[in-house]
């Protein structure tokens, strides 16, 4: 039963913030002026906005996993955890909305509704969803270091990758996501 709440908070969390980020973002930065930040992942790293959907499909395989490997404990824990992350993450994309990616597409559907746009920046759901995930998983010994270490890596290179996020974000969310694993809940 608590999952089923757990589920329709994160969700109404995630459906009002990235809203109101996209509203606010795209009536802010209004294509007049070009805004871009220095970032020195996105300078190292190649540009594969093209293929942002990638972010995406890693954090699918995330869902998928816990259809598979979760029991009700895990995922009820995981569901409170990644709750208070979300609510922390609503208020950090609301009150300091970054520029978007130049060639992002800031129009309100589905996809941004569910899994954010163009400006909800600060901090990175898809690092916190994977990361607090792996550390679950990890310590009940479903997965080993290697494992954990390879996908929050690959994760992480992704979405800087793809300029869904920049680099401040991610050390956000690792840092969010793993005081928040760390509470008893």
């Amino acid at each position: 039963m608590y999952e089923i709440i757990y589920l329709l908070a994160i969700l109404s969390v995630i459906f009002i913030s990235n809203y109101a980020v996209l509203k606010l973002g795209s009536n802010y930065y209004n294509d007049e002026k070009e805004v871009e930040l220095f970032d020195i992942s996105h300078l190292i790293l190649p540009d594969l906005h093209s293929i942002h959907y990638i972010t995406d499909i890693i954090a699918l395989c995330g869902i998928i996993s816990i259809y598979f490997l979760s029991n009700n404990n895990l995922t009820t824990e995981f569901l409170a955890k990644f709750l208070i992350i979300m609510l922390i993450r609503a208020f950090t994309t609301i009150s300091t909305i970054l520029p978007k990616h130049k060639i992002c597409n800031d129009k309100i559907n589905t996809r941004s509704l569910l899994l954010g746009g163009c400006y909800d920046k600060i901090f990175s759901g898809h690092t916190s969803f994977t990361l607090l995930l792996t550390l679950l998983y990890y310590r009940e010994h479903i997965i080993n270091l290697p494992v954990l270490v390879g996908v929050n890596i690959t994760n992480i290179l992704a979405i800087l990758a793809t300029r869904s996020h920049y680099t401040v974000d991610v050390l956000l969310a690792i840092f969010v996501t793993t005081t928040i694993f760390c509470i008893n809940i």
